[in-house]
């Protein structure tokens, strides 16, 4: 078998490992069995499902071979949703989920608008991203928090003033 595309096959064949990983871990922990609750194991589990369908799928069906790997502006964007994803971290450390949900989903809708809708203003662009962030950051609340009864973290600041 003639190997097409080295960087699609490494790409399949790690994705198909990774989810293989995920899968023996989620059988490895110890889980509490309540009767209805499908448990902690579910959601990594449809996660390394779908990870080793995508894996299979790139390693049966290739891509064509590119000689770049990425493009100058790629790299950029790239590095800005990695200092996004920084970030994130470090907000759900400082200031916990509640406030950094929306913070984050606001700068990821506005950056991602500017590509999808080039032609809005920046004002624009600005008020839907800060009404879809406060809208949707409040029903992942609702979700996690009434809905399925979740702690989140509230992070360091307000840690310390309890």
């Amino acid at each position: 078998m003639k190997i097409k595309n080295k960087k699609d096959f490494a790409l399949g064949l790690g994705s198909i490992l990774i989810s293989l990983w995920i899968v023996y871990e989620c059988f490895a922990m110890e889980v509490l069995d309540r009767k209805g609750d499908p448990g902690s194991r579910m959601f990594p589990l449809i996660g390394a499902a779908i990870m080793f369908i995508c894996g299979l799928v790139v390693l049966i069906k290739p891509g064509k071979e590119s000689k770049t790997f990425l493009t100058k502006e790629q790299w950029k964007a790239a590095a800005v949703i990695f200092g996004i994803y920084i970030l994130a971290v470090v907000l759900f450390w400082l200031v916990g989920f509640m406030i950094t949900v929306p913070i984050i989903l606001f700068i990821l809708t506005y950056l991602m608008s500017a590509l999808s809708r080039p032609n809005d203003s920046k004002k624009k662009r600005l008020i839907q991203s800060l009404i879809y962030a406060v809208i949707a950051g409040a029903l992942v609340y609702v979700a996690y928090v009434i809905g399925l009864q979740a702690k989140l973290p509230t992070g360091l600041l307000f840690e310390l003033f309890e």
